[in-house]
């Protein structure tokens, strides 16, 4: 299957047509068509927008390998074209809007806010504070 085909997959699957699809990556609707139909070949700056904007994997993208959403990679699911997935794949994707359109509605200064906070590796952060806590319990 090439990109293009895997595009017009994805597209098909959350009911969205053209114009809709492409608005949510920022592309005009002419270059989507010309990706589905093979006529070009998306450039990884528009497969990553894709990724991003519905929790599709990167790799399956680019390669057709592995699982087709991001959050199920690693996960064994055989048919993602059955009744089930598909409901599912819906789930994910409202989840999805339903997240950007909340941060789209905070002012700008608090989407900054949450910008810096997303920069920071917070997992190094939380061992670090467990560390101090450690000693000072130790202290005491």
């Amino acid at each position: 299957m090439s990109h293009g085909e895997r595009i017009k997959n994805i597209r098909k699957i959350l009911k969205l047509n053209q114009k809709d699809f492409s608005d949510k990556i920022g592309i005009n609707q002419s270059t989507l068509s010309q990706y589905e139909s093979g006529t070009i070949n998306p450039s990884k700056a528009v497969l990553i927008s894709i990724s991003n904007s519905f929790g599709v994997s990167i790799e399956w993208l680019l390669t057709g390998e592995g699982e087709m959403l991001a959050a199920f990679a690693g996960k064994n699911y055989q048919n993602i074209g059955d009744g089930n997935s598909i409901t599912v794949i819906d789930d994910v994707y409202k989840s999805k809007i339903n997240i950007n359109d909340r941060f789209n509605s905070l002012s700008p200064e608090a989407q900054e806010v949450i910008n810096l906070l997303m920069e920071f590796p917070i997992p190094s952060i939380i061992s670090e504070l467990k560390e101090k806590l450690m000693k000072y319990k130790n202290i005491t």
